[in-house]
């Protein structure tokens, strides 16, 4: 009895365990399930062989931020589940995370992919004349979270490419035969990464929708932008990002017809799509480029109105900057459409217009991609007409006054390198340079010479790069106003305005860009070795021998030498180092700079003695010890993440030269004695009287601060500093204008990125290795200050007239003229080199970001 008694309750047990794995598994099961209707609405006629969003991870679509793994795990399974998707690598992020472009379409036109996008170039290319006759397939670039906090796009992507390989519907399957889909699902893996992280970790249990918790607030820097906290929707013309560089050869191996953009805005607003505001248009875009966007756009309004979602059109965006992802496709024969979602970080938010979802925010980014799509293939013939006409340049390329450019430095190898490099990667055509060519103000040589034609495929997007554009129809931008590339390099370039003389100069076509071998000039030598200061790439030389604990001077004052016979002169900011003084030997040094010339692209001159035929000799106190950096980076709450991303990236990425980087809170705990270097990104600053007489003590004592943009406002507001603002003039009180007027006015007195001529002193420290008297500056702070008493601080400081390219009011003009650019100060026995505009913006400005690493290793001297 007692044994029948245990079995029963054995039994018993069991079931309830049994029972408790059913119900487990049901709840698992139901909680994971995609809400069919309410994405798709009824009759969705989905293939339930096709996994759905959510199905692997067991995550509830639309509740849970899914990370980029889970994403791209589930797109890999989807893909190899359907036959209508196949999946490309086609890059890496900063943190090694794959970028991957979805091809979406028809098992048929998978088939014949390669041969698809052929002739869809041969066509638009003029190349071939059957592509419409053949009626093939329309190219439709879908691209989603280039912000990475903006995670409904990412989201919507998993449920796009969901609904396009498990849809029945006889429309889909018409649509994936006429169209080759490419789903680029996450622009930017290493923020999308981190937004999600942040979202689900503070998800409630219990919804909560108040703007104010946590979850809606994320910690510094956020997920928005790339590892170097860098807005990859800027990226797209300046192409500095791996994330950006790979996409662009994507991009140009398909020349979509159509590319979409989708992003979020302040979760305030609604949903917005393009056209912008009408009269922000780059000029270089076709105004059938403006009527197209606006006839697609009708399928979106048709397709939010089904689902009752409000929206607005034609304000607040514009078309301008050819470096975001709804523009790029402007200036490169497509169709670019920005789609704006108001934001969502949590899953619910309540606010004045109601309730909103995280999930409502992924239904209306994916009722647009389907829009998207229908427009697209409906508008095709004008679609394949408008791309074919885009690239038939030689009526236009014949009346342009211009015919081409020539650009190119004999002293900076490494910044012609990265020029081509950036032409390059956007499949601009250049030459070498045949013969010698002077023009008023430059000569250009074929060793270091180039020749970009302007009668060429890319016409308009070389347009945009290389002109100096200072009249617009609007005075209000969304972006900057102004990226005329060779003058962020800082490069000598002219316009030559002869076809023929186009054609003479031009030389063997360059298809990739490569850094020349530079060479020792001279033997082994006892005395040392000499590297001309103007070298692009000249303090990640000078760290890496200072790695190698080498004696690394500066020459503070001209000197020449005999070079092959010749007297050759080289100026201040010049590098010396000495063999007899060093723990090496002579020879390791003598193989080390050998390394360093091939690899680098840099001539060592070799002297023979230590005494020059006129300047300096090699022994003068003038030769100065360069201190090696020991940097220390303000980065955190009330520092801007952009301007500290800029100097990271430099430093880190680009001259491997190392920093910590710390919270500025945590100052007070730091020993500042272990660093020579304080930097201070853009920002707030808000120490206490403590930490202010620390880092006071720290620069008297010999350290140094390098600052910039706002950072100055602190320094000057402890007088650490001394500067005076230039103010605007008092607005007329007796004028009245509309009340409606009052954003245009206040937005025309901003400085939109502009970029300005400014005056150079190479002679100081901060400008050692300019090879000139001015140089292109940009500015869009408004940071306006009178230069010092002191007549040798400034050694960067506003011309007269000094617009080149951009648009600035005449107000603005006259506040910025004699204005300073960068400015030094002494205090006891350190120094604070203050830049009033960010000399690294957006990583382009080879230019400037030079003077800015001057500062760093020459400051104070």
């Amino acid at each position: 009895m007692q044994i029948l008694t245990k079995i029963k309750t054995i039994a018993c047990i069991m079931k309830r365990i049994a029972l408790l794995i059913l119900m487990a598994f049901y709840a698992n099961t139901v909680f994971s399930q995609l809400d069919n209707s309410f994405y798709f609405g009824d009759d969705a006629g989905l293939n339930d062989e096709i996994p759905y969003p959510g199905y692997y991870s067991k995550h509830k679509f639309g509740k849970w931020h899914f990370s980029h793994d889970q994403l791209i795990h589930y797109l890999n399974k989807l893909a190899e589940t359907s036959d209508r998707i196949s999946i490309k690598e086609y890059g890496r992020s900063h943190e090694n995370r794959p970028l991957y472009l979805l091809r979406v379409t028809s098992p048929d036109n998978h088939k014949n992919l390669d041969t698809i996008r052929n002739r869809h170039l041969e066509f638009i290319h003029g190349e071939n004349e059957l592509y419409v006759k053949q009626d093939m397939p329309m190219i439709i670039w879908l691209g989603y979270s280039v912000h990475g906090d903006e995670s409904s796009p990412g989201n919507a992507s998993m449920l796009t490419a969901y609904y396009l390989a498990a849809s029945e519907d006889p429309e889909i399957k018409r649509i994936l035969n006429n169209a080759v889909i490419l789903i680029d699902p996450c622009l930017n893996p290493d923020g999308f990464n981190r937004a999600a992280q942040w979202s689900n970790m503070h998800i409630h249990e219990t919804r909560n929708s108040d703007p104010r918790d946590r979850q809606f607030r994320q910690d510094w820097p956020g997920g928005r932008t790339n590892h170097y906290w860098f807005d990859l929707n800027r990226d797209w013309l300046p192409a500095q990002h791996p994330e950006s560089k790979s996409r662009l050869q994507e991009y140009h191996a398909w020349k979509p017809h159509v590319l979409t953009d989708h992003h979020e805005m302040g979760s305030r607003s609604t949903f917005f799509f393009q056209p912008g505001v009408p009269g922000r248009v780059n000029p270089n875009t076709p105004e059938e480029n403006i009527s197209l966007t606006k006839k697609i756009s009708k399928y979106h309004a048709e397709a939010l109105d089904d689902i009752s979602t409000l929206y607005f059109s034609e304000e607040s965006f514009d078309d301008f900057y050819y470096g975001k992802g709804s523009t790029y496709p402007d200036v490169n024969g497509g169709i670019g459409i920005l789609f704006e979602q108001a934001g969502m970080m949590g899953q619910k938010l309540d606010l004045p217009r109601g309730k909103f979802s995280f999930a409502d925010a992924i239904r209306n980014h994916f009722t647009v991609s389907m829009s998207s799509i229908r427009g697209a293939l409906e508008n095709k013939q004008e679609l394949n007409d408008y791309q074919r006409e885009f690239f038939e340049i030689t009526e236009m390329a014949e009346e342009d006054p211009v015919k081409g450019y020539v650009f190119g430095s004999e002293n900076t190898p490494a910044k012609n390198f990265h020029f081509l490099e950036l032409l390059k990667d956007h499949h601009i055509q250049v030459h070498k340079l045949k013969e010698t060519y002077t023009s008023d103000k430059h000569r250009y040589v074929p060793k270091s010479g180039y020749v970009v034609p302007l009668k060429q495929k890319q016409y308009r997007l070389v347009k945009s790069l290389f002109e100096k554009r200072t009249t617009f129809e609007d005075s209000i931008f969304y972006d900057v106003s102004a990226w005329t590339m060779p003058l962020a390099f800082d490069l000598d370039y002219d316009e030559i305005r002869s076809e023929s003389e186009v054609k003479r100069l031009s030389g063997n076509q360059v298809d990739q860009a490569t850094l020349p071998e530079g060479e020792i000039i001279g033997q082994e030598s006892d005395i040392g070795y000499i590297i001309r200061g103007t070298y692009y790439n000249i303090h990640e030389i000078i760290y890496q021998l200072q790695r190698k604990d080498l004696l690394v001077q500066v020459a503070r004052r001209p000197f020449a030498v005999e070079v092959e016979g010749e007297l050759t002169r080289f100026d201040p900011g010049s590098i010396f180092i000495p063999s007899g003084s060093q723990e090496m030997d002579n020879a390791r040094i003598y193989n080390l700079m050998q390394d360093l010339a091939k690899d680098k692209g840099i001539d060592i001159v070799s002297p023979g003695t230590g005494l020059t035929p006129s300047g300096i000799d090699f022994g003068s106190r003038n030769f100065a010890p360069v201190r090696k950096p020991k940097i220390l980076i303000a980065a955190g709450d009330g520092v801007s993440s952009y301007s500290t991303g800029q100097i990271w990236h430099l430093l880190d990425e680009r001259f491997h030269i190392p920093a910590v980087l710390v919270k500025p809170d945590d100052l007070r705990h730091i020993k500042l004695s272990d660093f020579n270097t304080l930097i201070l990104p853009d920002g707030y600053y808000q120490w206490s009287a403590s930490v202010k007489e620390k880092i006071d003590h720290w620069v008297k004592y010999g350290g140094l601060i390098v600052a910039v943009e706002d950072a100055n406002r602190w320094l000057s507001r402890q007088q650490l500093i001394k500067m005076e603002q230039k103010k605007p003039s008092s607005p007329d009180s007796t004028l009245r204008l509309p009340y409606i007027q009052r954003r245009q006015q206040r937005g025309a007195q901003s400085i939109s990125g502009v970029i300005l001529q400014a005056s150079v002193d190479p002679t100081h420290p901060v400008c050692y290795g300019v090879d000139a008297k001015k140089m292109p500056v940009f500015r869009s702070n408004k940071l306006i200050c009178k230069k010092t008493r002191d007549p040798y601080s400034t050694p960067v400081f506003v011309e007269d007239n000094p617009l080149l390219s951009g648009y600035l009011s005449d107000e603005n003009v006259e506040l910025l003229e004699q204005s300073i650019w960068c400015q030094e100060f002494g205090r006891g026995r350190g120094n604070i080199i203050s830049f009033f505009d960010d000399p690294n913006f957006r990583a382009f400005w080879y230019g400037t970001n030079k003077l800015f690493l001057n500062a760093i290793f020459y400051g104070g001297m």
